[in-house]
C-alpha cells in the first residue's frame, strides 16, 4: 500500500520550519490520524500537557523527510501544502525520497527538538485529518461578556515559513545598545514554560526568557528581562515573529449579541479541539 493511500488514514504535509538534521531540512511529514491510544493520553488529567502533547505527536508521526510528493495546495496559497492520497495522479508529483526518519524511537527523540511553529501546525493538521477541518469552539465577548460558540475552517489558517531553518541561534542588537542571544524555542523551551509558575504579571518575560540565552555578558533571567525597556523587549518580539514560523492563530471574532468585534489567538487548548460536544 501506498504510503499516501488514504485508505492507511496517513497523510502528508509540508512543515513551515522543519528540522535541520545532517546537514538537511527536513520540511516533509507524514502523519497517521489519531486512534483511541492518543485520545486516553490527550485525555489524562494528571499528566503535563507538553508531555501529552510530545507522546501524541511522537506515535502520530510516521515520517521526516527533506522531500517528498507535493500537489497543489488546498484553499489558500498561504495554507498547508497537504499531500491528499485521494487525489489524481495528474494532481501529483512524485520526487524519490532522499533521506527519510521512520524509525519510531528516533522519530520521538526529534519531536522535542520541533519548533514551538511546527508542533502548533503537526497538531493542527493531526485535527484535521482525525475530525475534520471545522472547529466549533467556546468564546466570551470582552464588551458584553456574552458567551457564544463560533466555529473556524483550520484550513484557512495562513502559515509563515521560517527564514532560515538552519539558523536556530541568532544575535541581536537593541535600541539601548545592549546585544542579546535568542534562540528560537522548541518543544524543549516549550517544556520549561510549562513547568514555570506564571501569573498575569510575568507572562510575556518569561515567554522572553525561554527564547533568550544572555543579555550583554549576563545570562539571561527573567529579572534582568523584567528591568529591559519597553523598546529594548518589543526589538526582540519582533525578532520573533521575524525568525520563527508557524501557523497565525489570530483570528477575527463578532459578537452576535452587541456586534464587538475583537481579535484574539485561537483556543486550541479547549477540549473540544480533540473531543466535540457536536
Amino acid at each position: 500500500m501506498d504510503i499516501l493511500d488514504s485508505r492507511s488514514g496517513e497523510q502528508g504535509f509540508e512543515l513551515p520550519c522543519g528540522l535541520f538534521k545532517d546537514g538537511k531540512i527536513l520540511k516533509h511529514v507524514i502523519l497517521k490520524e489519531i486512534t483511541g491510544e492518543e485520545e486516553d493520553i490527550l485525555a489524562a488529567e494528571d499528566v503535563n500537557g507538553i508531555i501529552k502533547l510530545n507522546r501524541v505527536l511522537g506515535n502520530c508521526i510516521v515520517s521526516f523527510s527533506d522531500v517528498g510528493k507535493e500537489q497543489k495546495p488546498p484553499k489558500n496559497d498561504n495554507a498547508k501544502k497537504a499531500i491528499d492520497a485521494s487525489a489524481s495522479n495528474s494532481d501529483q508529483v512524485s520526487i524519490p525520497l532522499a533521506n527519510i526518519i521512520s524509525d519510531k524511537q528516533e522519530i520521538r527523540n526529534l519531536v522535542p527538538e520541533l519548533t514551538i511553529g511546527d508542533r502548533i501546525f503537526i497538531l493542527l493538521c493531526l485535527r484535521i485529518i482525525s475530525l475534520g477541518e471545522n472547529f466549533i469552539f467556546d468564546t466570551e465577548c470582552s464588551k458584553c461578556k456574552k458567551s457564544f460558540k463560533r466555529s473556524i475552517d483550520l484550513t484557512t489558517l495562513p502559515t509563515k515559513e521560517m527564514k532560515d531553518p538552519t539558523t536556530l541561534l541568532y544575535s541581536l542588537e537593541l535600541p539601548s545598545g545592549k546585544t542579546v542571544k535568542m534562540r528560537v524555542a522548541t518543544g524543549k523551551e516549550e517544556l520549561i514554560l510549562s513547568k514555570m509558575k506564571i501569573n498575569a504579571t510575568d507572562i510575556m518575560t518569561k515567554s522572553l526568557s525561554i527564547r533568550t540565552e544572555t543579555v550583554g555578558n549576563e545570562e539571561a533571567s527573567v529579572l534582568l528581562l523584567k528591568k529591559l525597556s519597553l523598546k529594548d523587549r518589543n526589538k526582540m518580539r519582533d525578532s520573533i515573529d521575524k525568525y520563527e514560523g508557524g501557523v497565525e492563530t489570530e483570528i477575527e471574532i463578532e459578537c452576535p449579541e452587541c456586534g464587538d468585534v475583537s481579535v484574539s489567538d485561537l483556543d486550541i487548548g479547549q477540549s473540544s479541539f480533540f473531543f466535540p460536544s457536536e
